[in-house]
């Protein structure tokens, strides 16, 4: 394989997974904000529930967590978006539980602290950091009850606490995981159709319409930079009479070998190279020294000869070849799209007119 298609699928890969992040951060941002506020509810509600109880500890403890959470919540949220803010005083609140758990023996209103963490840290931390947090909280809390038996809990509200548990990490496991899975899914699809869209399915190169795009783009970037931007029209020689003779099949087998060979001459990441209908390519390139474009013109239609592949038809030689017409974008140059267009074909005519076989640099040719 070779090292240009392997930076493209890296890239292809980077982008995947970052709007699979995008996507997966949008959609926890909701649940983000209520964690935030019922958290905030809970740990100014609850400090009053234990003073009024005549519950000192559990008071001290949690009016303790309330002021390192709202202190740790404002000094993110200049600087911090909300879902990652929200993960990080979630996990303080996390690290708190079990001070109290401990504190309290697992009595009164703590397994509705375990149920919401459940809920939340699964939606917030993922599928799998959540179900790994939830699980430790879940068996420690368990335990605290199971060990106090008796004094402050009862083997009922024990049962009950992890049928309970069990069942919110069950179906929240199998809701995250398949959302995860839903998504992972519709970004490969998007990325599938992003493909598609700009690849010619015979030979696997850009297409047409892709070519527009980046052609235009290219320009644009090219006059805020030094160096030449080059454009390469090629045709196949004689590849109407190519396909009576050998049929069409044939002749698409030989499109195919046409365009690796052209690949393999352009490895650069920013090279392009577009098939631009039927025997027809292109390729669109920068250099910053011009003297190196007509070698490399030069070895692009010789590397297609030297596949040695059949061609009785043709008049010029044994085997397919093509012709190339280059024409060289500068800094100053101001033509538009379609004039610079215009102007390789017509060096591509040129190139078929001296004989084909060959390269024609505008109004300069360059013979094979």
């Amino acid at each position: 394989m070779m090292i240009t298609d392997k930076i493209r699928k890296y890239a292809e890969s980077h982008l995947r997974n970052r709007q699979h992040t995008d996507e997966v951060h949008n959609r926890r941002i909701l649940p983000a904000k209520l964690a935030v506020i019922s958290t905030f509810l809970i740990l100014t509600i609850f400090p009053l529930y234990g003073y009024f109880t005549g519950n000192t500890r559990a008071v001290e403890v949690e009016v303790s967590l309330l002021a390192i959470y709202t202190a740790v919540f404002f000094a993110l949220r200049r600087k911090y978006g909300t879902v990652l803010i929200c993960q990080v005083v979630l996990f303080i609140v996390y690290i708190g539980l079990f001070v109290i758990i401990f504190m309290l023996r697992g009595e009164h209103y703590l397994p509705i602290w375990v149920f919401g963490f459940h809920l939340y840290s699964l939606v917030l931390y993922g599928h799998r950091a959540g179900i790994v947090l939830s699980t430790l909280l879940f068996t420690y809390t368990a335990a605290v009850m199971t060990y106090w038996i008796g004094e402050t809990t009862t083997f009922e509200e024990v049962v009950r606490f992890s049928g309970v548990s069990l069942v919110l990490l069950t179906i929240g496991y199998y809701y995250e995981y398949s959302v995860y899975r839903t998504l992972t899914r519709l970004n490969e699809l998007n990325i599938s159709l992003g493909t598609l869209s700009k690849t010619d399915d015979l030979t696997g190169l850009y297409n047409r319409r892709y070519f527009n795009e980046v052609f235009s783009s290219q320009i644009r970037i090219h006059r805020r930079h030094r160096g030449f931007l080059v454009f390469m029209m090629l045709d196949v020689d004689f590849f109407k009479k190519y396909n009576d003779i050998y049929g069409h099949q044939a002749g698409d087998n030989t499109l195919r070998r046409v365009a690796l060979s052209m690949k393999s001459s352009m490895r650069r990441p920013d090279d392009y190279i577009f098939r631009l209908g039927g025997e027809e390519f292109g390729i669109l390139f920068s250099v910053e020294d011009r003297d190196k474009i007509a070698p490399l013109a030069r070895r692009i239609v010789r590397a297609v000869e030297e596949l040695e592949i059949e061609h009785a038809g043709s008049t010029v030689s044994d085997y397919v070849t093509i012709s190339a017409g280059v024409f060289i974008i500068d800094v100053d140059n101001n033509m538009t799209q379609h004039q610079i267009y215009r102007k390789c074909d017509g060096a591509l005519y040129m190139a078929k007119s001296q004989g084909r076989n060959r390269c024609v640099l505008l109004f300069e040719p360059c013979n094979v």
